[in-house]
């Protein structure tokens, strides 16, 4: 049944993305609208006893009504090999769920629920990420871009089943870009204020990264990058990893990129990859 969902979820988003890549072989300029698809795959312990392998399906749908402001919602699929991990934020960590959640029982204490198994496969739909940016300050020849940028999570994923907490969570962050030549430089922060959640112990954390680029071609851009977040729940690893990423451009409304990751602490994937492809509209 899983299978069967995941083709056809599979099915809906090529049909769906079908308008843009007939505009794109056509050569038409980009638009205010973009769609993207995604697929992301991670291995690791993410500082448990078990290796869990996770894999995403993301469908990307992107609006810029002004030169300045930006509009994106993310749609994922997800499936994990064990229930022994979650994601939120976009940081998938350790949990332990060998209790279970907890329920009020006769004369008000506190009984265990018999959670689900931990060593059982899980797939199904992830939460959706609605996220905005605006440059607040164009780049200059003596100063960077700055762009201000946010988003809300809609606890759409089944939290029972480990692919996300339940609980709606928000975020603030500043990005800065400078091109310097055929050098980009780029830094980024941000703030992300969860849910509660008493089961995992869930705490507001913080994302950081910064990465450097060269324009090898009119078609291709390879970077390196450094990226980072604070524990985002009790007993949870903070993570640190590494990552390059090449991004291919074809013509003024379509773009690939793929990715090479490397964890750098436990609490962090051993190893990621993944490849998206965007077109404008």
């Amino acid at each position: 049944m899983r299978s069967r969902c995941f083709k056809l979820y599979l099915a809906f988003l090529f049909f769906l993305l079908l308008p843009g890549l007939s505009l794109s072989a056509q050569g038409e300029g980009p638009g205010i609208f973009s769609l993207g698809l995604g697929v992301d795959y991670a291995t690791g312990d993410y500082g448990t006893e078990t290796t869990t392998d996770a894999y995403s399906l993301t469908l990307t749908l992107g609006a810029y009504p002004t030169d300045r402001l930006d509009l994106q919602l993310d749609i994922p699929f997800l499936h994990q090999s064990s229930g022994f991990t979650t994601i939120s934020g976009g940081v998938r960590f350790g949990v332990d769920r060998t209790s279970g959640p907890r329920s009020m029982g006769g004369g008000g204490m506190a009984t265990p629920v018999p959670a689900a198994e931990e060593t059982e496969s899980v797939s199904g739909l992830g939460d959706l990420v609605f996220s905005a940016g605006y440059i607040l300050v164009e780049e200059g020849e003596g100063w960077p871009r700055v762009r201000p940028n946010g988003y809300v999570k809609f606890p759409t994923a089944e939290e029972e089943r480990g692919l996300g907490t339940g609980e709606f969570d928000f975020a603030g962050g500043l990005e800065v870009v400078k091109w310097a030549g055929r050098w980009r430089f780029r830094g980024e922060g941000s703030r992300v204020f969860q849910g509660e959640n008493d089961e995992l112990g869930l705490r507001d954390f913080w994302t950081y990264g910064a990465g450097v680029g060269r324009q090898m071609t009119a078609a291709f851009r390879p970077e390196l990058s450094f990226w980072g977040a604070s524990a985002p729940a009790d007993g949870a690893e903070e993570q640190r990893e590494v990552r390059l990423k090449g991004i291919f451009y074809a013509g003024d409304s379509a773009a690939w990129e793929l990715y090479l990751a490397r964890g750098l602490s436990d609490g962090s994937p051993d190893l990621a990859a993944g490849i998206s492809l965007y077109h404008d509209l």
